[in-house]
């Protein structure tokens, strides 16, 4: 009788290759969730990712395959890590076999293809190989033609965002280092596209259908709760921070604070308040930097960051380049899934961008936990690192958020956190994240409309325009905004039950296993502690 682990290998590593050669932009980046994060050791070359009808289909075949085979596969109870792995795997082939087949991206999203393009050109640039970028450029045409081939009916508002896209994806076509006539026949396809796009009459707001909406929030998210059960804990977390908000800014103003009070009033009084006595330096890459390195001497005194993950690959601080606006509009960290990782890369907005304001001084300390240590950067450098396939190339968006979001609250319980500003300003940040999770399922579900949806963000103090922008981009990526105030919450409740009185020892257990399922983590966890 074959061995289930070997199974459970020649599967998984055979899925993951065949996903890594057919989308291989879609899964070197980090901006799909429902890809896995890989790419293939022995690529001797970039190319555009294959959604033609036929290699979907062929796609979603072999996903299906896989499935029915893993499924038969019988795990005895004491081989945990076996279960682990079939349990990830089936999760994660479930999500994008939904995906492909039923989500109507490919069909409907004209944005989906833009991104892949900006990141497959800001990918080969960053490879600073010429001839890479001259083969990539090259191609675009074709993957541009594709694309046209693929969408239908597009509903609003998918179309104005698509071409909302366009201006800067052309910038970034003229940033590249190739030849004219190269730019020329990738431009003249991009605004054939747009003017495809243009010609189109927006089809109506996409509606997904109740089940497979069921679906995403509760598993393709991996949440694995109900909308009402979801609903009440973004409600719970919105009271909660509220009232420490209420309380800190009490201390802060020395005045008391009514609960009538608005939050974005709030916040901003409170902001106003801050920037005025706490004046960090004029340099932002310089702020951004040196609060990396004390947090990682905080960690490490502390002992949560041990010799083996002292040897994580660095962080490196950088301002984003004007290039890479065309895929990320807000600071924001980014690691290139190689075993082992090089580099992570935490890049700063630092400018005006899109006619705002780009002050990240308030919060600076929080944003670095969030994304550098203990967040993103320890989260995705001890997962590319581990041995198994499956482990370091499988994420999952609770998880992945609700670690970076946990990061900051971890500081606060070992001490790094610790005046009523942190206080406040790390309640302030679940605030607003719970308030866009609900924004989030009222937009999906219908309850809400896009201006109802707008006013919510803008009385929890988000500015007009980044609102009303937001709203919008929220139907791109239905259930995404939960997904943090959901895995803090876990989180905590997890550090509550297993993490308080050995924080090292709960750190080292949850990076130790990769982005897993929560019902798997908290048996490693149960584990951890009954063999302490």
């Amino acid at each position: 009788m074959a061995d289930p682990k070997e199974i459970i290998e020649k599967i998984s590593s055979g899925i993951l290759s065949s996903l890594a050669k057919t989308f291989p932009v879609a899964c070197a980046s980090d901006e799909f969730y429902y890809f896995p994060h890989i790419v293939l050791r022995d690529s001797h070359e970039l190319t555009w990712d294959d959604f033609s009808p036929d290699s979907v289909g062929k796609v979603i075949h072999d996903i299906s395959n896989s499935i029915s085979v893993l499924n038969e596969i019988d795990i005895t109870e004491k081989e945990q890590d076996q279960q682990i792995d079939k349990n990830v795997t089936i999760h994660f082939l479930t999500t994008l076999h939904d995906y492909l087949k039923e989500h109507n991206s490919l069909k409907k999203q004209p944005s989906f293809y833009l991104t892949i393009m900006n990141i497959g050109l800001v990918r080969a640039m960053g490879l600073k190989n010429t001839e890479v970028i001259h083969q990539m450029v090259n191609r675009l045409p074709g993957f541009i033609e594709q694309a046209i081939a693929n969408l239908e009916e597009v509903p609003y508002p998918w179309l104005e965002i698509g071409l909302s896209m366009i201006p800067d994806s052309r910038n970034l076509i003229h940033a590249i280092q190739v030849t004219e006539l190269e730019k020329i026949r990738s431009l003249k396809e991009l605004d054939r596209f747009e003017s495809v796009l243009k010609k189109m009459m927006p089809g109506p707001e996409l509606k997904i259908h109740d089940e497979l909406l069921k679906r995403i929030y509760s598993r393709h998210l991996a949440a694995g709760l109900e909308l009402a059960e979801i609903s009440k804990i973004l409600q719970d977390e919105i009271d909660e921070m509220w009232e420490l908000m209420i309380d800190e800014a009490g201390q802060i103003l020395k005045a008391p604070v009514r609960f009538s009070q608005s939050p974005g009033i709030l916040i901003n009084r409170v902001y106003q308040d801050l920037k005025n006595y706490d004046k960090p330096k004029d340099d932002i890459l310089l702020l951004f930097k040196d609060e990396v390195k004390k947090i990682r001497r905080h960690l490490i005194d502390t002992g949560i960051l041990s010799n083996d993950m002292k040897r994580l690959c660095p962080v490196h601080v950088r301002e984003m380049p004007d290039y890479i606006r065309a895929i990320r509009s807000a600071s924001s960290y980014s690691i290139d899934p190689m075993h082992p990782p090089k580099e992570g890369i935490f890049f700063i907005l630092s400018h005006i961008a899109h006619g705002e304001s780009i002050d990240h001084r308030t919060e600076y300390r929080m944003l670095t936990a969030h994304e550098t240590y203990p967040g993103h950067h320890m989260l995705d450098s001890s997962r590319l690192n581990l041995k198994n396939i499956i482990r370091r190339s499988l994420e999952f968006p609770v998880f992945y958020e609700g670690w970076a979001c946990f990061a900051e609250m971890l500081l606060e319980t070992t001490g790094y956190f610790s005046r009523p500003a942190d206080r406040f300003i790390l309640a302030k940040r679940r605030f607003w994240r719970a308030v866009r999770g609900q924004v989030d399922m009222g937009l999906q579900t219908k309850k809400l409309n896009f201006d109802e949806a707008a006013n919510i963000l803008q009385n929890a103090g988000i500015q007009q325009n980044r609102a009303l922008s937001s709203v919008r981009i929220y139907t791109l990526n239905p259930g995404y905004q939960v997904c943090y105030t959901i895995g803090i919450r876990r989180f905590l409740d997890y550090y509550d039950q297993f993490g308080k009185d050995d924080p090292v020892q709960f750190v080292r257990t949850v990076l130790g296993g990769g982005e897993i399922l929560f019902g798997d983590l908290e048996k490693r966890l149960e584990l951890s502690i009954h063999f302490k």
